[in-house]
């Protein structure tokens, strides 16, 4: 079987989560025998399509689709007239549609898994469709629904209702699918919502894999059982993420504020746009340090020294990886009540819930564990527990059957 992946931003241009779970994909497909050969389409500052062969079995053709500017990174400021622009461009872009048609005509492939093409425009979706290519689609966010991809709007606040440009936009995506698409949802959440915005997406829901081997996740269990009977009364809590208001970060920052225990120790890490507030908030603080962009085996270890794992994120996560993540280091999970987000916690078990933005409230949640220790080491069984059951090679298997089913079609 042929398979061609499209997906917008991939390494370098690495946003989170949705890079990582695709880059897993293609790590997976060029291991499997069924698979002969894998070709990857992405975004790169080169508008004529330029292709790198990795293998036998596997390349890649990166181009830029003609428009005002490279979008990337997302948070940078643009011109308001250009922004305009820019997004009638996208709405339906022309050299996406021609090098698209191109690529897919050379490398034939019998069937299409798309992932997020928030910048390519949604031409490409009608380049496969004009072949007659059978296809897959994989969201990660609500592009089809929301000019955002999010349903927030910029200045952070969720949107309760969609909006009458986003209503037009969506109206505009369902006229150029218009044929039923087979999708590989990644949460009920995601799929009740892009449902009833684009019936035609039609298929089966899986949540995201646990990407952390078993073999690691068992010497997880053996650190952490050594290291509870050693440790003090402390309760040390992380956030890892991007640092932008739409992950929480902010709620954070003000829950922290707000705290008056003393047994408590934070840690943050990761970049963005907010990375100058939380440096700030940090060299003020005495309870809270920022650890930077952490990866490799300073990740590894900055999740076996802390307790809690806290997911404060405010847009509407369509499956996030961390959670899994961070259960597969015996860590509970203090997470945010929005999106797919309660699906992946059972409360009291692998995790907690908040209210998404409250500050208070996440706040009320901090001092109650802080004074309530046993409570969290007693959880670590039951996070292991939820990270092993959620197994890559289920998840792997699963979506290769509905390639494989619909490439039959």
């Amino acid at each position: 079987m042929k398979i061609t992946i499209i997906k917008n931003y991939l390494i370098p241009y690495n946003i989170g989560g949705a890079e990582i779970n695709v880059q897993n994909i293609i790590d997976d497909f060029t291991q499997r025998k069924e698979i002969d050969i894998l070709s990857v389409i992405t975004m790169d500052r080169n508008p004529w399509p330029k292709k790198t062969v990795l293998s036998s079995r596997l390349c890649y053709y990166k181009f830029f689709p003609i428009n005002l500017y490279f979008n990337y990174p997302l948070e940078k400021k643009r011109n308001i007239v250009f922004k305009i622009l820019w997004r009638i461009i996208e709405l339906w872009n022309p050299w996406t549609f021609i090098q698209a048609i191109r690529i897919l005509k050379k490398e034939r492939p019998d069937v299409v898994q798309l992932h997020n093409f928030y910048g390519l425009s949604i031409s490409i979706v009608s380049a496969i469709q004009f072949l007659k290519i059978p296809m897959v689609f994989v969201p990660h966010d609500f592009y089809l629904t929301c000019k955002n991809s999010s349903h927030m709007k910029k200045h952070g606040t969720i949107c309760t209702k969609q909006c009458l440009l986003c209503s037009m936009i969506a109206a505009f995506n369902r006229f150029v699918i218009r044929k039923p698409i087979t999708t590989f949802f990644l949460s009920e959440y995601s799929a009740t919502i892009l449902r009833r915005h684009q019936p035609q997406l039609r298929g089966a829901v899986m949540h995201n894999p646990c990407m952390i081997s078993r073999a690691v996740i068992q010497d997880n269990v053996e650190f952490r059982k050594v290291d509870d009977v050693t440790s003090d009364s402390t309760v040390k809590f992380l956030f890892a993420g991007r640092l932008e208001r739409a992950k929480g970060i902010l709620t954070v920052l003000s829950a922290i504020d707000n705290l008056k225990e003393k047994n408590v120790r934070f840690s943050i890490a990761g970049a963005g746009a907010s990375k100058r507030i939380v440096e700030e908030f940090c060299a003020k603080s005495e309870t809270t340090k920022y650890l930077g962009f952490i990866s490799g085996d300073m990740k590894h270890q900055c999740f076996l020294s802390h307790d809690i794992f806290i997911f404060a994120s405010e847009w509407f996560e369509v499956s996030p990886l961390t959670i899994c993540e961070a259960n597969a280091y015996g860590m509970p999970v203090l997470a945010s009540n929005v999106g797919s987000v309660p699906e992946h916690i059972v409360q009291k078990k692998n995790g907690f819930l908040f209210d998404a933005g409250d500050s208070k409230d996440l706040s009320e949640k901090i001092a109650g564990l802080a004074r309530n220790k046993k409570e969290v080491l007693s959880m670590r069984k039951h996070c292991f527990d939820a990270a092993i059951s959620n197994s890559p090679s289920a998840f792997f298997d699963k979506m290769v059957r509905v390639l494989e089913e619909t490439a039959r079609e």
